[in-house]
C-alpha cells in the first residue's frame, strides 16, 4: 500500500494536482487539434471546385503621422487607428477554388468577353491566396509546428487558439493562427502575416468561415477576408473580401443553333447610346458588366438598316475609384467589347453578338481625358457624394 506519510505540504498537493491538470489540458488539446486538423483537411477537399462571387472593398489611408518612421515603429503600431481615408474602389468578380489555387474570372462571364478587360483578372490573380490557396499551405504543413495558446476572445466568440510560423517557401516566413471551436474543432478563422515583404513592413490576414449548402452539401467556404498593408512610407492598404453566391459551376453548356452572323458594323459609323441601367457609385464594382442601349436606327447610304433602335453594345466597368482629398471626385472608365445587333427585330437577348471596336465621337475632350480614355472605352470624372453615371453620347465605330 502506497501513501503519503506524515503530513503533506499543501504547495506539493497543489503542485500535483496543477500537474495532472496540465497533463490532462495538453491530452485535450491534443484531441481538439487532431480533431481540428482531420476536420479541415476535409473542409478543403470539400471546397476545392466551389466558386463563389467576390466584393473587394479597398481603401488606402493616409500615414497617421507626419515624418518617416522605421518599420518596427510601424508594426508596433499597426493595431492603432488607421489614418484618414485617402481613397476607396471597389471590384467584383467571381472566384474558384481550384486544385493550383485561385482561379478568376469575370461575374455573368461567357456571354461576350474576348480578353482580360483592363487587366481584372491578373491583378486579382497577383493577390490571391485568401479564398483557399492559403488554408490549403496551412493545413498540409507538419503538425507539428501548430502550438495550442488557449482560449481566446475574439470578434466572433471565444474560439480555441493553434499557433504557428511556417517557414520560408521562396520569400518570407508567415506566422499565423487557426481559431477553432473548442468542442468540435471546427475551423472558424484563420490569421496570417508576413514582416518585410516588398514595399511593405507588415502584411496581415484575416479570413472568417462559416458552413454553407451547396447543392445537396454543406461546405466550409470563406465568409469575408481582410487584408492590412502596412507600408513602409507610412501610408495603409486595407481590402475587405466579402463572398456570396456560392455554388459548384455547371462545367456543360447549353448547346444552341448559331444565329447567322450580320456584315460588320462599317468604320466611322455614329450612334447614339445611353448607359442602361445607369451605374451608380455607391454600389458599383470593378468588373461588373456595363449595356449601352443605342438609341436610334441607322441606316446606311442604300436605306438599309445598319444598327436598330434598342440595339446593344456590351462591356465592363473597367476602373471605379473615389478620391476623398484633395479634391474629392470619382473616376469610372467603362470599356465595350461587342454590339448586339437584332435586338430592335428580334427580342431581347435574341440579338447577334460581335466584336467592336468603338471610341466616343466627341473630338472637343481634353487631350489629358484622350489620354486616360482605355481602348474600346471612355474615362469619366463625377464629383459629388454618390454620382451617378448615366451618360447619353455619341460614340464611333473604328
Amino acid at each position: 500500500m502506497f501513501g503519503f506519510q506524515g503530513p503533506v505540504p499543501r504547495a506539493l498537493v497543489v503542485c500535483v494536482c496543477a500537474g495532472i491538470g496540465t497533463l490532462a489540458l495538453v491530452a485535450a488539446a491534443e484531441v481538439t487539434f487532431s480533431k481540428a486538423h482531420s476536420s479541415i483537411a476535409a473542409d478543403v477537399a470539400d471546397l476545392r471546385g466551389v466558386a463563389c462571387m467576390e466584393t473587394v472593398e479597398r481603401t488606402r489611408y493616409a500615414a497617421p503621422v507626419s515624418g518617416g518612421a522605421t518599420c518596427a515603429q510601424i508594426i508596433a503600431r499597426a493595431n492603432d487607428a488607421p489614418g484618414s481615408p485617402q481613397w476607396r474602389s471597389r471590384l467584383r468578380l467571381n472566384v474558384l477554388a481550384g486544385a493550383n489555387g485561385e482561379a478568376y474570372s469575370l461575374t455573368d462571364a461567357g456571354r461576350f468577353e474576348k480578353s482580360d478587360i483592363g487587366g481584372i483578372l491578373a491583378a486579382a490573380a497577383a493577390g490571391s491566396g485568401e479564398f483557399s490557396t492559403f488554408l490549403s499551405k496551412t493545413i498540409s504543413a507538419d503538425p507539428s509546428l501548430f502550438q495550442l495558446r488557449g482560449t481566446q476572445q475574439t470578434s466572433i466568440g471565444p474560439l480555441t487558439a493553434f499557433a504557428f510560423t511556417l517557414p520560408p517557401a521562396g520569400g518570407a516566413a508567415q506566422r499565423g493562427a487557426l481559431f477553432v471551436t473548442s468542442d468540435t474543432g471546427d475551423l472558424r478563422r484563420l490569421t496570417l502575416e508576413t514582416e518585410n515583404t516588398g514595399d511593405a513592413c507588415l502584411v496581415r490576414y484575416t479570413t472568417d468561415y462559416a458552413t454553407t449548402r451547396i447543392g445537396e452539401r454543406y461546405v466550409l467556404v470563406p465568409r469575408n477576408a481582410t487584408k492590412e498593408e502596412f507600408l513602409k512610407d507610412g501610408t495603409e492598404r486595407r481590402s475587405t473580401s466579402y463572398f456570396s453566391s456560392c455554388r459548384r459551376p455547371d462545367t456543360k453548356a447549353a448547346a444552341s443553333a448559331p444565329a447567322p452572323d450580320p456584315p460588320p458594323v462599317p468604320s466611322g459609323t455614329r450612334f447614339r447610346v445611353r448607359i442602361e441601367p445607369e451605374i451608380q457609385t455607391t454600389t458599383a464594382a470593378t468588373g461588373d458588366p456595363v449595356i449601352g442601349v443605342i438609341r436610334s436606327t441607322v441606316k446606311n447610304k442604300q436605306k438599309e438598316i445598319i444598327v436598330h433602335s434598342g440595339d446593344r453594345l456590351h462591356g465592363r466597368i473597367a476602373l471605379i475609384e473615389q478620391y476623398l482629398a484633395p479634391a474629392p471626385h470619382w473616376d469610372i472608365a467603362i470599356v465595350f467589347e461587342t454590339i448586339e445587333r437584332g435586338v430592335g427585330t428580334n427580342g431581347i437577348d435574341q440579338g447577334v453578338e460581335q466584336p467592336v471596336s468603338i471610341a466616343p465621337a466627341d473630338e472637343a475632350s481634353t487631350p489629358d481625358a484622350q489620354k486616360l480614355r482605355p481602348p474600346n472605352g471612355n474615362y469619366y470624372t463625377l464629383t459629388g457624394p454618390s454620382p451617378v453615371l448615366d451618360r447619353d453620347e455619341e460614340w464611333e465605330t473604328r
